[in-house]
């Protein structure tokens, strides 16, 4: 009995060195107190049986051990095997947690854990009678928190137990509920046998259960919450789940026909107490308590050590190593061995086991906590019910078992190096390294692997098929790889072994380069993209893609592609595979990719059939002309056709074929073909002569942006951007204003014939010539004054041969109609002098204006400043009178053009000088009618318009190249001036009306003929909006003048088939 002892201090003297491993410099807990039963008593129960007469029946009613009348011992647990009482053969797991914790030696005063413990109730009256619920261990354990000293009737503010019994930190564990499910099963009021079947209450168990767990942890929280003078930072909870007692020796030699319920009656209910568990720990957080409530699984933990024991260092999982009725080794278990076993008798585990389950509920408070933990051992991460994130980092030998639905998040950089195990969830990563070392393997057997960045795995993965069927939130696929959008998982330079199916998920891309050894059932891509890009073949009896999913790369697939979502061959460019049949249902499509001289391509081993659409993707900096590509072909039988392509752009057409075995796709480059209008047809051509399939620099810049358009409305417009309309809108405003300005001429020729007279009140109309020179002003500064003013001396006044001098201003806005139309604003001003010559009249003139234009679409822009020079004169013949302009303007004309399509954005600038010669001749005569003069006359004019040539800049191979150009307007007329004068309250009033028709017969378009900067191919010639050919011009004036003061206005509208432009004119004169 010394030696087994020996053996077993030993042994507690190891498991303690190991655990320390992961003891802290400075104690994590200042205190630590227990509530439980056999699993956690250090000797209590022990010793209540030492002082309990007729022992062998209390111990019937506690454990069912069966002791019979040769039983040598009266106490429980029987035997020296018993490490001093402990229902095990050394310390139990909260005794190798306080040396972890390294606060000093262990006090079995703060352990108030009873062997044979239950919540709420008891079934057997011995056990009721003599072993403290947990409830009443509970309520000791507040009692000792709360209660205050005193004597008979005085009382005390003063607690009875110190603050440093529980210090600023204290732990505190439960383990309950294996003996209520126990007593259910074998347990009656006075015996162990002999139980009904029909009397078994396995919910009243769980029910109770799950009250008791939660609300004595509440109440234990609200009592340590009441002394300020403990638990400063903050109270910790461990609370063990249920241990599952349906796979215990026990169990399974005397009940095995409930192992099964039991499994499953305790697996629902410790999910329910975990849910419950965590709304208390919500409650902590929402209070902002620093308390923590830590959930250790045990559950989990035995579940992993029984299905793998040689993980944990145990041979034996099922089997126990004594009997607790003789308290002697059984069966092949004894002293030398019993590190082998995990159960020490029919219901308890070994000291082993407890160092075990101290290290995981340990390192389960470390990782929740996002502290640093080593793990020396497989680690179960049993994540149901809510997310968990593991954020410190993890290290040692030991590897990583994910269970539950839940999600996972590992977030540290471990190192870790015994791998990791996803059986169900899921396992979220931002980096390789999040899963331990490299050589640590990655298996998945149901459950899910959620990569949010981008990077590559070169670590060997096991692909099992699924553990998780049937569980919540599992999985029918071995593996399920979930990579968030926009990034991608690159997995190479490893091996993929195992047969179980897999699933892709999420909509980033998972790209396989690895050598894959097993072939599997079924391959499912039912999100984002799979690329098959495997260093050996991938084999799979099927692989389906569904809608909105794609699958890619240029690997070779061994199996049935049934493609109801997107086929994109290669990873560019590159060919895919397929050593089976391809089948492409109705919502399938196939995504090609061509360049100039390669192209995506599907090479199908067995029977093609195709349907659906196909889509078709190039980088437009790659160039394609007319050429042909076989992109489809298979070695069995090719059927059914794709439905309607999808153009790459405008410019660019594609045409299926289907031969036996194969489908092909022609493509046809024309510019052409969004062109709508006779200019942008003109720019198509233009472009088509133009483009070469060798790199033709910065215009491949422009050929690329134009293959970016994506509708034919888009393409319409680039073409039209680059007709060069901003540079016909100033020869169009060119001529509509140098009509304006002849227009002038002719109105001050107007107002000399009439003879305007100076006037004071009260001389009438027909009255003689009335000097002004009142004053002593002289003849000629009176000629002057009235040449100023707009007005002549009546014939044969004094002044009337001397020289005039005049000065009119002009401006207005104007429209250009038609699908390039325009807007246009001028203003300008006329200056000249002129004299009356035996009835003719001979001047000069000269005159500047600027003007701008504004294309409708708001993309292109126009500036000129125009400077004339005219000569004009008037013959006076009696009743007939012959009026005649010449000028001479030179222009200076700025453009801007926006260009704007695809992914070009250049605005074209072009500076450029003009020569314009303008000539008008009219004969008319004239008549009066009482107070009414009237002047119908006939007339031709003709402005010949020259535009330089002249290269735009700032827009490299986009701007353009632009010949010179000359536009004749000839135009005929007929047109007639009305007249009147009349005074009004000393105020003399002179209206006009003149209105006037042209007939253009010239050109009636405005040219522009030019290439692209660089463009090898000949230049195009676009038409766009002139005066058109027939203008009318209407024009009204009133001039009011009293005294040395005349005031005059005038409105002036020419409106053709394309043009609309008014003028605004005006001025005052002061004669003296």
């Amino acid at each position: 009995m010394l030696v087994n002892r020996a053996r077993t201090l030993c042994l507690g003297t190891l498991l303690a060195g190991l655990l320390s491993s992961t003891a802290l410099a400075e104690s994590r807990y200042s205190t630590i107190w227990n509530l439980g039963d056999s699993l956690s008593d250090t000797g209590r129960t022990y010793a209540r049986t030492q002082s309990v007469q007729n022992t062998k029946d209390f111990a019937k009613g506690l454990f069912g051990l069966g002791i019979t009348s040769g039983g040598s011992s009266d106490v429980v647990p029987v035997g020296p095997e018993y490490l001093d009482g402990r229902f095990s053969n050394g310390k139990v797991w909260v005794e190798y947690l306080n040396d972890t914790n390294g606060a000093g030696p262990y006090k079995k005063d703060r352990n108030l854990a009873w062997g044979g413990a239950t919540a709420g109730y008891n079934v057997n009256n011995f056990v009721a009678g003599l072993i403290p619920k947990v409830n009443e261990q509970n309520d000791d354990l507040i009692s000792t928190i709360t209660k205050k000293g005193g004597f008979l009737f005085f009382d005390s503010k003063d607690y009875k137990n110190d603050a440093s019994n529980f210090g600023k930190k204290p732990l505190f564990t439960l383990w309950i509920g294996g003996n209520n499910y126990r007593q259910e099963v074998e347990d009656t009021a006075f015996t162990n046998s002999g139980k009904d079947p029909k009397d078994v209450n396995l919910a009243k168990a769980s029910q109770t259960l799950l009250s008791s767990i939660p609300g004595e942890i509440v109440r234990l929280s609200e009592a340590v919450r009441s002394r300020s003078d403990i638990a400063q930072n903050g109270a910790t909870y461990y609370v063990n789940t249920i241990p599952n007692i349906g796979t215990t020796p026990k169990i399974a030699q005397s009940h095995a026909d409930f192992a099964d319920a039991l499994t499953k009656e305790i697996t629902n209910t410790n999910r329910q107490v975990k849910e419950r568990l965590y709304q208390i720990q919500d409650q902590f957080d929402s209070n902002k308590r620093s308390e923590r409530l830590v959930v250790v699984d045990a559950a989990a933990l035995l579940k992993e050590v029984q299905a793998r024991p040689g993980s944990f260092g145990f041979k034996n999982a099922t089997d126990n190593c004594v009997n607790a009725t003789t308290g002697k080794y059984v069966g092949a278990c004894s002293a030398s061995n019993v590190g082998d076993y995990l159960f020490w008798d029919e219901f308890h585990p070994t000291t082993k086991a407890h160092a075990m389950i101290a290290d995981y509920a340990w390192k389960t408070d470390l990782l929740e906590a996002g502290d640093t933990a080593e793990l020396v051992r497989p680690y179960v991460a049993n994540i149901e019910i809510r997310d968990r994130t593991f954020a410190g980092q993890i290290t040692g030998t030991g590897s990583l078992i994910k269970s539950g639905e839940s999600v996972l998040t590992l977030a540290g950089l471990n190192s870790y190096a015994g791998g990791t195990r996803i059986d169900n969830g899921t396992i979220r990563i931002g980096a390789d390294a999040n899963l331990g070392a490299r050589a640590g393997l990655l298996t998945l057997q149901g459950g899910t692997l959620n990569t949010t960045q981008t990077f590559t795995m070169d670590r060997d993965i096991a692909l099992n098929a699924s553990v998780s069927t049937g569980e919540i939130g599992g999985s029918k696929f071995g593996a399920t790889f979930r990579t968030e959008a926009g990034t991608m998982l690159t997995l190479r330079d490893n091996t993929i072994s195992g047969s179980g199916d897999l699933a892709k998920t999420g909509l980033g891309t998972l790209d396989i380069r690895s050598n894959v050894t097993d072939a599997r059932a079924l391959t499912a891509v039912q999100e984002g993209t799979l690329k098959v890009n495997t260093a050996s073949t991938y084999r799979t009896t099927e692989l389906t893609v569904a809608k909105g999913a794609v699958l890619g790369g240029s690997g070779t697939i061994i199996g049935t592609v049934k493609n109801e979502g997107t086929l994109s061959p290669g990873n560019s460019i590159g060919t895919l595979t397929i050593d089976g049949n391809y089948e492409q249902t109705g919502n399938g499509r196939i995504l090609m990719e061509v360049d100039t001289n390669r192209f995506d391509a599907l090479r199908v081993n067995g029977n093609l059939t195709v349907g659906g659409g196909i889509d078709l993707a190039f980088d437009p900096t790659d160039k394609i002309t007319n050429q042909t590509f076989t992109f489809a072909s298979s070695k069995g039988t090719t059927s059914g056709q794709f439905g309607q392509v999808i153009d790459l752009n405008p410019f660019l057409t594609e045409t299926l074929s289907y031969g036996a075995n194969s489908v092909s796709m022609t493509f046809n480059r024309d510019f052409a073909a969004p062109a709508v209008t006779a200019n942008q047809r003109a720019v198509a051509r233009h472009l088509n002569r133009s483009y070469l399939l060798e790199p033709q620099g910065d215009l491949d810049t422009v050929f690329f942006a134009l293959d970016r358009t994506e509708t034919d409305a888009a393409g319409a417009l680039a073409l039209q951007a680059l007709s060069g309309e901003a540079i016909a809108n100033t020869t169009t405003a060119d001529a509509v204003q140098r009509g304006q300005f002849v227009r002038a001429l002719e109105d001050r020729m107007a107002d000399r014939r009439v003879g305007r007279v100076d006037v004071q009140p009260g001389i009438g109309l027909e009255g003689s010539w009335t000097a002004l020179d009142q004053t002593g002003t002289g003849p000629a500064l009176r000629a002057a004054a009235s040449g100023l003013t707009r007005t002549a001396p009546a014939a044969g006044a004094p002044d009337a041969g001397e020289l005039s001098l005049w000065a009119r201003a002009l401006g207005g806005p104007g429209r250009i109609g038609g699908r390039n139309g325009f807007d246009l604003t001028h203003a300008g001003i006329l200056v000249g002098a002129d004299k009356r010559l035996d009835g003719a009249l001979l001047g000069v003139s000269f005159g500047y204006a600027d003007g701008t234009t504004n294309g409708v679409s708001g993309l292109n822009r126009s500036w000129a400043s125009a400077y004339q020079g005219s000569v004009y004169g008037s013959l006076d013949l009696g009743p007939v009178f012959v009026d005649a302009v010449a000028a001479y303007t030179a222009t200076e004309n700025r453009t801007a053009r926006s260009l704007v399509f695809g992914d070009l954005a250049r605005t074209a600038v072009g500076t450029f000088g003009g020569n314009d010669f303008s000539g008008a001749v009219k004969l008319g005569t004239r008549y009066q009618f009482g107070a009414l003069y009237a002047e119908p006359s006939l007339g031709l004019d003709w402005y010949r318009l020259s535009r330089d040539g002249f290269a735009e800049r700032s827009a490299g191979s986009a701007g353009l190249a632009v010949r010179s150009e000359t536009h004749d307007i000839v135009q005929p007329s007929v047109g007639v001036r009305l007249s009147t004068a009349f005074l009004r309250d000393g105020v003399l009033i002179s209206p006009e009306l003149r209105a006037r028709y042209y007939r253009n017969v010239g050109d009636t378009l405005s040219l522009v003929t030019a290439s692209l900067i660089g463009a090898p191919g000949a230049p195009f010639t676009t038409t766009f909006a002139g005066i058109g050919r027939d203008t009318g011009v209407i024009s009204a004036g009133l001039t009011a003048q009293k005294a040395n003061l005349q005031v005059f206005t005038r409105y002036e509208a020419a409106v053709g088939s394309n043009a609309t432009a008014h003028i605004f004119a005006g001025g005052l004169r002061y004669a003296w």
